[in-house]
This record gives C-alpha cells, sequence and structure tokens, in this order.
C-alpha cells in the first residue's frame, strides 16, 4: 500500500516520509502542541466561515486508489487532498 499526501503543491512519497517527517519535527521545535478546547471549530481559510462540518469527495475505489478531496460547503475552496491505495 503506497500513500501519497500533497503539502502545498508538494509530492510526499513513501521513499522520503522518514526524512520529511524529521524535518518538520525540526521546523517545530519550541513550539507547545495542545489539544484544542472543547466546542473550538476552524475556520475556512478563505470564506473565514465557521466549519461546522466539510465536504469530502471521493474518486476511485479503496482497493486500487482512491482520490479524496476536501472542500469548504460555504466557497467550495479545496482544503485538502490525498491519494491512498496500492501500487
Amino acid at each position: 500500500m503506497s500513500i501519497i499526501v500533497y503539502l502545498h503543491n508538494e509530492e510526499l512519497k513513501d521513499e522520503n516520509i522518514n526524512e520529511r517527517k524529521s524535518m518538520n519535527h525540526k521546523e517545530f521545535d519550541g513550539i507547545k502542541v495542545e489539544e484544542a478546547p472543547e466546542g473550538t471549530v476552524p475556520k475556512c481559510p478563505f470564506c473565514n466561515k465557521r466549519l461546522e462540518k466539510v465536504w469530502l469527495k471521493k474518486k476511485g475505489f479503496g482497493i486500487l486508489e482512491q482520490k479524496q478531496i476536501v472542500m469548504c460547503p460555504y466557497c467550495q475552496s479545496l482544503l485538502g487532498y490525498g491519494v491512498f491505495g496500492a501500487r
């Protein structure tokens, strides 16, 4: 199974995932990560509306390959994209 994640137009593949994880860890040295307070709802970075829900679109079959996008239900902006499946 292979997982490809797209972050800021950068493709992250299995062969460099450990290298990238260690790079991300170094970039966040000194930043404390905390659990979000109860009832906190994120905002869309494009329209600034509170995201009580998001839209998820899927294409393909889970066994072969499945592409998923996460969208804002208010402005239909793309919030995330991923490809999952066997390669």
